[in-house]
Parts: C-alpha cells; sequence; structure tokens
C-alpha cells in the first residue's frame, strides 16, 4: 500500500485544519501514519495505485507539497573483515585525527549525540558507555541492531576502550534505528529520527545513510535540526560517483568522505564540485569497528568517515558548551528583519 509525505501549512496538531484533514483523509479510505512535531509533514497510507491514491490525496485541505515516500540506505561498507582486537585500543584512526591529544581538552562529557542507523548490540567495549534513548522507528522491529552498521557507527563514537576506544568515549549517546535489518529504510522514518533528535536536545546527529531519491520532508526536518543549533553528519557515498548521496547534497549536512591512512581518497568515495562537495575528510578505509555479533570487525566506507567526523564533532560541542545555543540563535529569525540574524 503506497505512503505519501505530504507537506502541510503547520504541523499537523499545531495547524487548525486538523480535523478537517483528518476526517477528509479518513473518507477516502486512508489515515496518518505518522506526524513530524517540528515541520509540517505528515505521512500517510492510502489503498489503491500509487498514482490514483496520489490524485485523492491532492483532495485534502492544507495540502502545499505531496511527494511517495521511497527508500535509502545505509552507505553499504565496500569491505567488511572479521578480526581479532589489536594491542592498543586507540585505533590509528582514532590516532590519524589527533583524539589522543584532544582528550588532554575534553572526552566529550556533556555532548549528546544521536546515531540513525540500524539499531544497537550489546557489546563488552560499550560497557560504561553512557546510553541513552534506544529506540525504534522501524515499523514492527525492535532497536537492536540485527545487521552491524549501527553498532559499529556507535563504537567509533564512544566505545571504552576494553579493546577499542571511540574517539568522543564520555559523549552521551542515543541510538533511533530509522533502518531495518537489511540496511534499508524509507525516508519518512529518518525523518522521523530527525524530529525527535530534536525533543532529545542533541548537538550532533549522525546520520551514516543516504540514497539516490530525495524527500523534501526529510531536507525540511534537517533545516529544522539546524534551528536547534544541532550539527546533522552525511556520508558522501561510496560510488564513485562526481555526485553525493542525498541528503548530502542538500547543504545542509556536514559531509565526510573516506580517506585512507595516507590521506588519499578512497576511489569509491563519491566527490563533486564546490559548493556539493564534501566538506571534510575523514579515515574511512580499512577501519576498526566493533561487531554486532560481539567481536571486531574492519570496515571501509564514507558511513566510517561520518562517524569518525560526528564523533571529532561531539568533542568541539564538548569543549564549547554554550555552542549549540549560540549556533540555534545564529540562525534563528529576526522577528524585526524577517531574515536571518548574523
Amino acid at each position: 500500500m503506497p505512503q505519501y509525505n505530504i507537506q502541510l501549512p503547520a504541523p499537523l496538531t499545531q495547524w487548525g485544519g486538523e480535523e478537517e484533514f483528518r476526517s477528509t483523509l479518513q473518507r477516502e479510505g486512508g489515515w496518518v501514519v505518522r506526524a513530524l512535531a517540528h515541520s509540517p509533514w505528515v505521512t500517510v497510507e492510502l489503498p489503491g495505485r500509487a498514482g490514483d491514491a496520489g490524485a485523492r490525496v491532492r483532495s485534502c485541505p492544507g495540502v502545499l507539497s505531496i511527494e511517495l515516500d521511497s527508500s535509502c540506505s545505509n552507505c553499504q561498507p565496500t569491505s567488511t573483515v572479521a578480526v581479532r582486537a589489536g594491542s592498543s585500543p586507540v585505533t590509528w584512526a582514532a590516532a590519524m585525527v589527533g583524539a589522543p591529544e584532544a582528550h588532554r581538552v575534553t572526552r566529550g562529557g556533556g555532548a549528546r549525540v544521536v546515531v540513525i542507523d540500524t539499531g544497537l548490540a550489546p557489546h563488552g567495549d560499550m560497557e560504561g558507555a553512557s546510553i541513552g534513548t534506544v529506540a525504534s522507528l522501524v515499523p514492527h522491529e525492535g532497536p537492536e541492531d540485527q545487521h552491524g552498521h549501527g553498532t559499529a557507527i556507535t563504537g567509533l563514537i564512544v566505545a571504552q576502550g576494553q579493546h577499542l576506544q571511540g574517539i568522543a568515549p564520555a559523549a552521551h549517546v542515543m541510538m533511533l534505528r530509522a533502518l531495518g535489518r537489511d540496511g534499508e529504510g524509507m525516508w519518512s522514518w529518518v525523518a522521523a529520527a530527525v524530529d525527535r533528535a530534536i525533543d532529545l536536545q542533541a548537538d550532533v546527529v549522525v546520520m551514516a545513510l543516504g540514497g539516490d531519491d530525495e524527500s523534501a520532508m526529510l531536507e525540511d526536518a534537517l533545516a529544522s535540526l539546524a534551528l536547534s543549533g544541532a550539527g546533522a553528519v552525511a556520508p558522501a557515498g561510496n560510488g564513485g560517483a562526481g555526485r553525493l548521496d542525498f541528503p548530502a547534497r542538500t547543504g545542509i549536512p556536514l559531509v565526510a568522505t573516506a580517506v585512507d591512512r595516507e590521506g588519499q581518497r578512497a576511489s569509491w568515495s563519491n566527490w563533486g564540485p564546490w559548493p556539493a562537495s564534501p566538506d571534510v575528510s575523514a579515515p574511512g578505509v580499512d577501519v576498526p569497528v566493533l561487531a554486532h555479533t560481539g567481536g571486531y570487525s574492519v570496515m571501509s566506507g564514507t558511513s566510517i568517515a561520518c562517524g569518525i567526523t560526528g564523533a571529532c564533532w561531539s568533542l568541539v560541542y564538548a569543549a564549547f558548551p554554550g555552542l549549540r545555543s549560540a549556533l540555534a540563535h545564529s540562525v534563528a529569525p529576526d522577528p524585526k528583519e524577517g531574515g536571518e540574524m548574523a
């Protein structure tokens, strides 16, 4: 049954036309699946063929735009190899970005990081980590990681160092699962996770995922996140193309591309001409990560670079506790001028 993301004049619960919208949708045989709290978007389900159902959705009052909900995935790693833990919990990737030196100033305490991924599995190297909300936005699936990608990304941030140490081991991490056990998801699930990250007062949102299809719903959710003063990080993509994946190409998230030990861009890492180009380079080739089965792996991909970038950014938020409120103030609309504040 097709699902549609619909833009309304205001968030559904704040809009005066909610009752009429719901009743009209119900007469058409449809219903609201989810509604964002910070952006004027709802996801609805309607029986029938996509084209016919879409035309019926447009009959509902207040509809400004409509998109067919489409799929996305994690930036599938180019390789994953099981390994034993190394002799030092500080990986070459952590050393390359200067994590040991940064830890003389901060280990990430006070920073709030939301990871949007495939969920989180228990791991010995995660014992002692500050982990809060662990929830799933994937219908009929719980928050535990059955894929491995989410556990790997989370470990890059807050692994405690029994055998592998994260770059911001004292940060507070929350996992919002928006990708299924196959690593696939829908843009509406991701947008709902971004919307919830605002309620969780996230400083940094790490979303190591992407796709070819675009979603105005997710783009608006990311814009609302930016207005809260939080920063989102997204990967460039692993297709080796001269064009970034969505949502990296929106210009809202900080975009990470992958480099190897010598600092050379991986041949499979997407790139693009400025301004639709990666913002930062981070280790993403043969990086040790936690495996969701309890062991360790070596993984490559721009999603690994995305996780490391998000961890580094959380150290910045930890070192400057007022950063999120300052950034929120800097992009808030100026009521006198009707524009943005400098």
